[in-house]
């Protein structure tokens, strides 16, 4: 007759853990572990440097806005560029000249959006058939668009692209600013080309 071994000794239970003491009442809950999701990344540079001047000037040249570049990693906001701008006489000029630059670069970007005429038409199922229409929510598009960087270009250089021509009057009576008529234009055309209005001539 075979005897059963005796059960060895059993590990004692472990204790009981003792849940947290509740918070007292009005106090906020720790913060989660990691940023919350969206949360804009913390230790964004307010320090000038010249690093970070020559890229912000190369990629304003290149026609990016500034909310764009403030969104970019290690780029600092809006606000701070243009604290920089007003205090710094060097950045200024520098900041200056990069918007020029943009409105050269916006230019060239209208060409291209006039140019480009691959949405104009899309095909349109009909109960006849399959027709070649005009896309004219594109074309409406592509119009904001250009409008858009015109209206940005006459207030970055509104001497040269802006709509606005200024007429030099009497001195003791200017004329001061004010938009030309047609035929005004004409007149100023024709007399920087050294002509004349036929009315001007004589034997009339």
């Amino acid at each position: 007759m075979t005897r059963k071994k005796p059960p060895g000794p059993q590990a004692p239970d472990a204790a009981p853990t003792e849940a947290p003491p509740p918070p007292p009442e009005g106090a906020k809950p720790p913060p989660a572990d990691g940023p919350s999701p969206g949360a804009k990344p913390l230790g964004r540079p307010s320090d000038y440097t010249e690093e970070t001047a020559d890229t912000i000037c190369s990629l304003l040249a290149e026609g990016r806005s500034l909310v764009e570049i403030g969104r970019m990693e290690g780029m600092p906001n809006p606000a701070t560029v243009y604290r920089w701008v007003a205090a710094r006489e060097d950045f200024r000029e520098r900041y200056a000249r990069a918007r020029e630059a943009q409105a050269e670069h916006f230019l060239d970007e209208i060409i291209d959006i006039a140019d480009d005429a691959r949405n104009d038409w899309i095909d349109r199922a009909t109960k006849d058939g399959v027709v070649t229409v005009l896309n004219t929510e594109h074309i409406s598009r592509s119009k904001e668009r250009i409008d858009a960087r015109k209206w940005v270009m006459a207030k970055l250089n509104p001497k040269k692209y802006g709509d606005k021509m200024t007429l030099a009057g009497d001195p003791d009576a200017p004329l001061g600013d004010r938009h030309l008529t047609v035929i005004e234009v004409k007149a100023q055309l024709l007399e920087g080309f050294g002509l004349k209005k036929v009315a001007d001539e004589p034997g009339d």
